[in-house]
């Protein structure tokens, strides 16, 4: 059982008990392992294992084994709703940073980081 009092969840190991033929590298050049079961792909960033969905479902009524269970669901979703549009902002600066940053060579890339950002206030 999860915390939440639901079946299903996820499991996760750490990347070196997957075969290294079946890691994948991303965009950034990060490996992962996708599950294709889970549709998840499963990450190691500075020793933790980090799993991201490809698609994750909350359903509407979701159903508790005991009142500290309802309150973490509860807890967790306010934080959620706090952070989710910061979250999207700063992904979308820092793409567009990213993006900015390819087309310049090393040298102009430290003139331009003296030089006062859009996004800093």
């Amino acid at each position: 059982m999860s915390v939440f009092g639901q079946k299903d969840s996820v499991i996760a190991k750490p990347l070196s008990q997957y075969p290294q033929e079946l890691l994948k590298v991303d965009e950034f050049g990060n490996k992962y392992f996708y599950d294709e079961r889970q549709k998840a792909k499963i990450y190691e960033i500075n020793g933790e294992t980090v799993v991201v969905m490809d698609e994750l479902i909350l359903l509407n009524k979701p159903k508790f084994n005991n009142q500290l269970d309802r309150n973490y669901y509860y807890f967790l979703n306010k934080k959620l709703y706090r952070v989710y549009p910061l979250f999207v902002t700063a992904l979308q600066q820092y793409r567009d940073i990213q993006g900015g940053n390819e087309q310049y060579e090393q040298q102009s890339k430290k003139e331009i980081s003296k030089r006062p950002s859009e996004y800093s206030r």
